[in-house]
């Protein structure tokens, strides 16, 4: 179910940048971490969190950070909170999103983002 989450979700470029996922649906985002945990035998202090918010204001940042410290259920490490304005998707994506978006970062992974495209692949040649 992960490698099918993240064939979802793949950005052009995760091969150079490592294994990222985005998500403002907590259901996928738990299930994305236990497949790393799981199946990728990644660690947690191995992850970075970004969270990229509505507006920038301090009751929307205290929100933001309590919600996914319950969704995932521990402390954020390696955290950073910024507001969505880059980019026009993403802005688009933060402004239909309930609360927030969650984009996980896996440390140092583009031996794993290889790995999972080899797996992307094969599923690839499995259907043709």
């Amino acid at each position: 179910m992960g490698v099918m989450l993240y064939w979802t979700a793949k950005q052009k470029h995760d091969q150079k940048h490592g294994v990222h996922f985005m998500s403002s649906d907590p259901e996928l985002i738990k299930l994305f971490l236990l497949w790393l945990k799981d199946i990728g035998g990644i660690k947690y202090d191995e992850i970075a969190f970004d969270i990229f918010l509505k507006s920038d204001t301090l009751k929307e940042r205290e929100s933001a950070i309590a919600y996914w410290k319950k969704i995932i259920g521990t402390d954020l490490f390696n955290l950073y909170i910024q507001k969505a304005r880059r980019r026009r998707g993403l802005r688009n994506t933060v402004k239909r999103a309930e609360s927030s978006i969650l984009r996980i970062r896996v440390r140092k992974s583009s031996l794993l983002a290889r790995q999972i495209t080899g797996w992307i692949q094969g599923i690839k040649t499995y259907i043709n």
